[in-house]
């Protein structure tokens, strides 16, 4: 489980800024624990990645 570039680093950041946005919004107020949320998200991810490439390759 890797980053490959910078370009895809962006692309993690922005996808877990939507997500975090629309989660905010039904959370009713600032989340104060987001930068772990992205985290966990692009882990998240990342390990879904993973699990694609395995099975493509199985």
């Amino acid at each position: 489980m890797y980053i490959q570039d910078e370009n895809e680093l962006a692309q993690l950041l922005r996808e877990a800024a939507e997500a975090h946005h629309s989660f905010e919004s039904k959370l009713g107020h600032p989340d104060q624990d987001w930068p772990e949320w992205y985290a966990k998200h692009i882990v998240v991810k990342l390990q879904m990645r993973e699990e694609e490439r395995a099975r493509r390759l199985a």
